[in-house]
Formats: C-alpha cells, sequence, structure tokens
C-alpha cells in the first residue's frame, strides 16, 4: 500500500486555472514492441497519453483471475496543497463515488473514493497493472483494463471487488471499455486484428463485433447517453481527432479538426456535447464541442497537462486528471463557476476516474 496518500473533498483548497505546473510526463497504455510495431502500421506514434503507465509490463502470466476477498482501506491523512497563486472558493455538492486507477507505475490498482471526502478502498489489491475503471449503468459492476494474464485484457467485478472474471481472454490488448447504457453491450479497443479497431461485445463477453476496419488506430470509444452512438478517437487523418459513428459502426462522421491530439470523449449526460482531452494549444487542456460542428471551448485553459475527462451524472461537474500539483491527480471541475477542487494527494499515478451512476 502506498504512503502519504489524502483524499480531499470539497472543503480542501481549490485552485485557479492559471497556476504554472510541472513538466508533462508521458503516459502509455501498451507494451513497447506492441508500440513499435503499430507505429510502423501507420508512420504515426500509437496511443501515448492518458493512461499513466510508463514502458513494458514486464510482468508474467498469472493464472486464471479468481474473486477478489481482500479490499484494502487507505484513510485520508494529513493534506498536501498544490502551490496556487489565487485560492478559489470550495465546491459544494459533488456528492457520489469516483473509481480510478492509482500506483506506482509498474502496479497500478483500482479504487473507489467518496467525492465528499474519506478514505480509498483499493478494489483489486493484486501485484499487476489494473487501469481504466468503468461503472456499468445500474453502479453494481466495474469494467477494468488489466495486464494480470500477461497482456491487456478487459475485466468485469462487482462494485466490492467480488466476482472477477476476464471477458476477453485471448492474445491480443483489449482496452478502453465503454458500457452501453442499457448495460448489455460494451464497446472497447483491440488489436486483435493486427492494429487498434473499435469492438463491440455483450457484457459477458460474447457476440463480438468489429465496429471499425481500417490501418490507422482507433481507440477510447464512449457510448452515447441514448446509446444510438458511440464517439472515439483516431488517427485516420494522421492525426487524432475525435469521430462520431451509429452503434453498428454505420454514419461515421469527423467531430475535431485541428493540429494536436484530441482524445478521450466523455458525452454529457443530455447527450448535447463531448468533453474531450486536447493539445492543440501545446499542452492538454480539457475542451468542450457540441455536436453540430460548434467550435471547442477550452475549459481548463492552464499550463498543466489536464485528461481524462469523466462528466458527473448530472452533467455540473467533470473529473479528471491533471498533473497541475506536480503529480498525477483526480481533480474536479465545476462547470458553473470553473472552480476546480483537487480531489486525490499522493506520490503515485491518479487517473481515469469514473462516476458512479
Amino acid at each position: 500500500m502506498s504512503s502519504a496518500r489524502t483524499a480531499t473533498g470539497p472543503g480542501a483548497k481549490c485552485y485557479t486555472e492559471h497556476d504554472p505546473q510541472s513538466p508533462w510526463q508521458p503516459w502509455l497504455a501498451c507494451t513497447a514492441v506492441v508500440l513499435a510495431l503499430l507505429a510502423c502500421t501507420v508512420g504515426v506514434a500509437p496511443r501515448s497519453i492518458l493512461t499513466p503507465v510508463v514502458g513494458a509490463p514486464g510482468i508474467p502470466p498469472s493464472p486464471t483471475a479468481s474473486a477478489v476477498t481482500t479490499i484494502e482501506t487507505r484513510q485520508p491523512a494529513s493534506e498536501t496543497a498544490a502551490p496556487s497563486s489565487t485560492v478559489a472558493s470550495p465546491l459544494g455538492g459533488g456528492t457520489g463515488q469516483i473509481a480510478f486507477h492509482a500506483g506506482p507505475e509498474s502496479r497500478q490498482e483500482i479504487y473507489v473514493i467518496q467525492v465528499g471526502g474519506g478514505g480509498e478502498l483499493n478494489l483489486t489489491n493484486d501485484a499487476h497493472r489494473d487501469l481504466t475503471p468503468r461503472w456499468s449503468p445500474d453502479g453494481k459492476h466495474l469494467t477494468f483494463v488489466s495486464d494480470r494474464d500477461g497482456d491487456l485484457e478487459i475485466f468485469v467485478m462487482d462494485s466490492d471487488g467480488s466476482n472477477l472474471v476476464n471477458l476477453t481472454d485471448n492474445a491480443a490488448d483489449d482496452r478502453s471499455p465503454t458500457w452501453s447504457p442499457d448495460g448489455q453491450m460494451i464497446a472497447f479497443s483491440s488489436d486483435r486484428d493486427g492494429n487498434l479497431e473499435i469492438y463491440r461485445m455483450r457484457s459477458d463477453g460474447r457476440e463480438v463485433v468489429r465496429l471499425t476496419n481500417n490501418l490507422a488506430f482507433d481507440e477510447s470509444p464512449a457510448y452515447s447517453p441514448d446509446g444510438l452512438q458511440i464517439a472515439f478517437s483516431s488517427n485516420r487523418t494522421r492525426d487524432y481527432e475525435l469521430y462520431v459513428m451509429e452503434s453498428d459502426g454505420s454514419g461515421l462522421r469527423r467531430l475535431t479538426e485541428a493540429a494536436g491530439r484530441d482524445d478521450y470523449p466523455s458525452w454529457s449526460p443530455d447527450g448535447k456535447a463531448i468533453v474531450f482531452a486536447s493539445e492543440r494549444t501545446g499542452d492538454f487542456e480539457l475542451f468542450r464541442v457540441g455536436l453540430e460542428g460548434e467550435q471547442p471551448e477550452n475549459l481548463t485553459n492552464n499550463l498543466a497537462q489536464d485528461g481524462s475527462p469523466a462528466f458527473s451524472p448530472d452533467g455540473r461537474q467533470i473529473a479528471f486528471s491533471s498533473n497541475r500539483s506536480g503529480n498525477y491527480d483526480v481533480y474536479i471541475f465545476d462547470l458553473a463557476s470553473s472552480a476546480v477542487s483537487q480531489l486525490t494527494s499522493g506520490p503515485d499515478l491518479d487517473g481515469d476516474p469514473s462516476w458512479r451512476p
């Protein structure tokens, strides 16, 4: 268990959007060998951000996963505040739970934290990399990505960490799971056919269907709130942009077009907008764009690296990961006030937050 981790709630110090921050640290999500092979396919570097893992796994295959029986609790320590030139008012509201991954580069776990403050529960607690948790629509299950069998697979577990099941279980890298709103389907990205494409499967892992088919990297799928569309990121024009397609893979259209990588889409609960991470300004910021081709709006606009956005269920706030404190932690952005509140604090890499419905 990592030491000196702090959970901070709405009463913690909040920071303005113009504080000088530490340099960007690259976040990788696959092995060095796979990255090199995929880069040769289309002539650009594959995914290198938004999943705080660096380098090759270096972890041998493990036996088939069984139900998790131990849940580790990390209690709040003394508050560690990031440097700030101006202190904003504490945020109100923001109830609920957020799942996220945290840990050193070689070993990350899935945690759950109460937004109002409190300790963190380690739901996985093993010696592998467990990444990108996503809540099921009913809040009873979590999917996540793990390399515990030697490559990246998609697992599902109950909300308390029990009843762990490998949904993909193949020799490819499978990542970026997203639930359909009815809980029947899970879309994900996989290189099982030679390069990263978007696939769909039933929530029990059956009936896998390929939705995209090209030589580019298609990643980070996200179901729309009505389940009729899927947004995702692709470098099919040699620069990562956001695309939207019907949930069956038809009707593809490009949503963004700018120099710099656009990635990690998250739909607003009303389905009218998408928030995403973009480096079009030179560093990664959170942007919001409508579905009708409007000019994207820069929400964070600071010198830090901001990524992994996730709308709250009521659409009023956005959880995200940022290094504005000098280390990657989870923050909450309030859309009404533009205030930013730090939720986690510690020496680990915290990322990919997901709000519980």
